[in-house]
């Protein structure tokens, strides 16, 4: 058992878990690895918010440019998340350039996708609760997935729209990670 498990069991989320469960892999063998992968399930879940609550994603926008947006910000509505996530978003990019990350980094950022994902993912109602972020279930050895879907989410428009009913007038209520 591994701590983002419990996104299997959802059929709308297989390609946040996929990205999810090769940081979760990645953590202690391969920190770089790790953090990139983080990076990517956050990328994936921000174009998620933005399909849920049908803003428009510019044309060649970037990760950046997408959680600066003053609607995404006020969406967050926490300044500690909002830390949380760029934090995700810069040792993603750095372990992408080949910068030396440390294994305290990556389990960070790793705790803090986790906390990240289960509050949205209460948000809008996919699950009631989720459990804390252990790092002793992070494994000590590589399981490799791969990746099949390229792109943004894809969610049935009728799901977006429940929940984007779910999401409304609620905030990310955030538990701040301890891993560091």
């Amino acid at each position: 058992m591994q701590n983002f498990d419990y996104l299997s069991q959802l059929s709308d989320f297989q390609q946040l878990y996929s990205y999810c469960r090769d940081a979760e892999n990645f953590q202690l063998v391969a920190p770089e690895k790790s953090v990139v992968g983080a990076r990517k399930a956050l990328e994936y879940w921000v174009k998620m918010v933005y399909l849920v609550n049908k803003w428009d994603i510019p044309a060649r926008s970037g990760l950046m440019e997408l959680i600066s947006n003053e609607d995404f910000i006020t969406f967050v509505g926490d300044a500690q998340m909002m830390e949380n996530i760029h934090f995700i978003r810069m040792v993603g990019n750095h372990g992408a350039h080949g910068q030396s990350i440390k294994p305290k980094e990556s389990l960070h950022a790793l705790a803090c996708l986790y906390e990240l994902i289960g509050e949205y993912l209460m948000m809008i109602d996919v699950i009631d609760s989720f459990p804390h972020f252990d790092a002793t279930l992070v494994p000590k050895t590589v399981t490799i997935s791969i990746v099949t879907q390229e792109g943004g989410p894809s969610i049935a428009p009728n799901t977006l729209d429940q929940y984007e009913h779910a999401a409304e007038g609620k905030k990310l209520h955030l538990n701040q990670p301890s891993v560091l």
